[in-house]
């Protein structure tokens, strides 16, 4: 090999080697890529030199802190397009799996009874002389509890009053006689715990029904199970079926069996049978029902 002479360098030594070897189109070659190396730097400083400035082709020649200077304010924000069409609705979807069972719960605390003290009459408490209970837990003190007091007397009651107009009091009656007693007649007693009125009695003597075999008749709208009677009327029913008057036919009522008055008393009457066949027993049975009326002419409890 050939040694490069004095003042040359190894690099055009090797480059005009390479250049005497290969002949005229290695040479082209070369000089072609030269210009094409050398032809933007040669532009730039040609432009340079023309104009008194630098002519930037790439991003790469403007440092980071330039760019960012470069940069714009933003612009203001455009106006809302139309609002979309609501979109339909999903389908359901499956059922999910049932979760997991959970952990019980923590003890609760004991409960309280409940404690009942009695009021006696007469107790300094709000019951006054009425007495009651004092109502509290058993971990309250006496004045903390709830005091339930006895009710207040009622008024005194008229006790004994006369049966009241619309109102109606009901009984059942029952005699039974022999042979010898049948004969002289027979007489079933009927009693008003709740006394009748001088109005009620009065009217009552000339409003008297016997029913037989009948339900719901006016004026005695009821039956032997349920008696019933219009105001001032006294209803008499036999029993169910019928059987009430054994060998018997109903005559009257009376005040008083041997006095011969005819219809009620304040406290009660007789009912009065004849026996149809003397030499055989007979046997009334029945209930009533009787209703107060009132003299007072246009009263709905008007006594007919």
């Amino acid at each position: 090999m050939r040694k490069p002479t004095q003042g040359g360098s190894i690099v055009f030594t090797r480059l005009r080697e390479r250049l005497a070897s290969g002949g005229p189109a290695t040479v082209v070659a070369v000089i072609a890529l030269s210009v094409a190396l050398c032809g933007g730097a040669f532009a730039a400083t040609a432009s340079k030199k023309k104009s008194g400035g630098v002519i930037i082709t790439k991003l790469s020649q403007i440092s980071a802190g330039v760019r960012n200077q470069l940069k714009g304010a933003a612009g203001p924000a455009g106006p809302a397009g139309p609002a979309g069409a609501k979109g339909d609705t999903g389908a359901q979807g499956a059922k999910g799996d049932p979760g997991a069972k959970g952990d019980p719960g923590a003890k609760g605390d004991p409960g309280e009874s409940v404690v009942v003290d009695l009021i006696a009459p007469g107790d300094e408490f709000e019951c006054e002389e009425r007495g009651g209970a004092n109502v509290r837990l058993e971990s309250e003190e006496l004045e903390d509890g709830v005091e339930v007091c006895n009710g207040e007397p009622g008024e005194d009651g008229a006790g004994g009053g006369p049966l009241a107009p619309g109102s109606t009091e009901t009984g059942v009656f029952e005699q039974q006689y022999s042979v010898e007693s049948g004969a002289l007649g027979i007489w079933a007693p009927i009693s008003f715990p709740i006394p009748l009125d001088t109005a009620t009695v009065g009217s009552a003597g000339a409003h008297i029904e016997y029913v037989a075999n009948e339900f719901n008749q006016e004026p005695c709208p009821g039956s032997f199970a349920s008696p019933q009677a219009a105001p001032g009327y006294l209803c008499i029913f036999e029993s169910a079926g019928g059987t009430a008057s054994y060998n018997t036919t109903f005559e009257k009522v009376e005040k008083d069996p041997f006095g011969g008055l005819e219809g009620v008393d304040n406290g009660g009457a007789f009912l009065r049978f004849a026996s149809n066949e003397v030499a055989e027993p007979a046997l009334v049975s029945g209930s009533f029902a009787i209703t107060g009326c009132t003299a007072t002419v246009g009263d709905p409890n008007e006594c007919p």
